[in-house]
């Protein structure tokens, strides 16, 4: 009963996940993964960020949201996959 609560609750939302998490495990799960994951972001996004040559307010705001030390290199307004 509860799982067609939720879908019904969500499918009528005006703007609906592409992916919904249940229980309280599954909620504890993805918390601790996105946590993991911003944690390794932070510890390079000075390097991440130095291989755009463009600059952008956007990379600036990447670089001013935690990042210890100077940064020398452009700032990226993205992600960045292997090269």
């Amino acid at each position: 009963m509860e799982t067609v609560h939720a879908l019904t609750a969500i499918g009528g939302h005006e703007n609906p996940p592409a992916r919904h998490i249940v229980g309280h495990e599954g909620v504890a799960s993805v918390k601790e993964k996105l946590k993991t994951v911003s944690e390794e972001l932070e510890d390079f996004v000075e390097v991440s960020c130095a291989v755009d040559i463009f600059k952008s307010d956007i990379g600036r705001a990447a670089l001013s949201s935690g990042v210890k030390g100077e940064h020398s290199g452009g700032e990226s307004s993205g992600m960045a996959g292997p090269s």
